[in-house]
């Protein structure tokens, strides 16, 4: 009987590899140029866009928890991955899909991200979500 063997990696980790190119500093449009239809499948998510925020850091930093409640609730908000419609048979319908789904979790994160105080999220709510 086979016992079940796992492989590790082993030597120095050089980098390079397509996950690496985005795994810090999040998803955009343009890395899924890189990416077959496979890839971006896999890896178009939300977590992937937009990492998720450390909330009790800020919660340290004096943001006030109302305002943190408003940060997680906006992201939460989104699907975790893009909502595809019955007519999008198309690797390239799929993709134009994927496109707009990290272009809206861009937008959205630029408008939460700086939001610390209460009349920093009813702005953020007034140009984004109103």
């Amino acid at each position: 009987m086979a016992e079940n063997l796992q492989h590790e990696d082993f030597g120095e980790k050089i980098g390079g590899a397509k996950k690496d190119l985005w795994k810090d500093r999040g998803l955009y449009v343009d890395d899924l140029g890189a990416m077959n239809e496979r890839e971006a499948e896999k890896f178009v998510k939300k977590d992937n866009v937009w990492k998720k925020p450390d909330y009790q850091a800020m919660l340290d930093d004096g943001v006030p928890l109302g305002v943190v409640y408003f940060i997680k609730k906006a992201r939460d908000s989104l699907g975790a991955s893009p909502q595809y419609r019955y007519s999008d048979k198309t690797p390239e319908l799929r993709r134009a899909r994927q496109e707009e789904y990290i272009e809206t979790v861009r937008q959205l994160q630029a408008v939460i991200e700086d939001v610390r105080t209460l009349d920093d999220a009813m702005q953020a709510y007034d140009r984004f979500l109103i």
